[in-house]
């Protein structure tokens, strides 16, 4: 039996790093939607470490990868065809969601059996984003999205920590993000929701 200790090793600062991304993954790691995101030999650089002993890394290989739960939990949650219930219990009388049946989930804008951006969500960023398009930077990449008939659910996973800054608040200076309003203080709906004694 492989302990997990044998399976990660740590950085200066402590966090856990997967040594192999598909144990980070554990979760259909075969599919192109995660390999794009996770693989080291074909993900963006913007999604591998730069430098520190995680250097050449996927940052998916993070144990506090917000990216690596997103497609354990988002995932599972699809596979399991039980996402109708799901978001029946996190949007209670949510008018529009009458427990229809969901279409496939997005991961990061991509069909889990895709390594390419949706056509659709493309085109919606094109025109939402002309700045970052005009200039060749990223756009806004959305954890995941769940479709549907006449909405669409669309998740960012933030883990919570009351030391760091978001990475909203790092970017005052941008001239970007200077001319977007706030993000809201408080959500519609939670993704997780908690419960009487949790």
């Amino acid at each position: 039996m492989i302990h997990f200790e044998d399976r990660t090793f740590l950085t200066k600062n402590g966090v856990s790093i997967f040594y192999d991304w598909r144990d980070a993954v554990g979760v259909d790691c075969d599919l192109p939607a995660i390999r794009k995101k996770a693989d080291p030999t074909i993900c963006d650089g913007k999604d591998r470490f730069l430098k520190g002993k995680a250097k050449g890394y996927s940052k998916i290989c993070s144990l506090h990868s917000e990216d690596r739960l997103t497609w354990i939990f988002f995932r599972s949650l699809e596979r399991s065809g039980h996402a109708a219930e799901f978001l029946d219990w996190c949007f209670p009388g949510w008018p529009d969601l009458r427990l229809q049946v969901t279409r496939e989930f997005l991961y990061w804008g991509r069909r889990a059996l895709e390594s390419t951006i949706d056509g659709s969500v493309d085109a919606a960023l094109a025109s939402l984003e002309p700045d970052q398009r005009a200039r060749g930077t990223q756009h806004t990449e959305t954890d995941a999205a769940i479709p549907m008939a006449t909405a669409r659910v669309m998740v960012e996973s933030k883990l919570q920590s009351a030391r760091y800054k978001t990475g909203w608040e790092k970017s005052g200076n941008d001239p970007i993000r200077t001319r977007m309003k706030s993000p809201p203080r408080h959500c519609c709906g939670t993704a997780i929701r908690q419960s009487g004694k949790t």
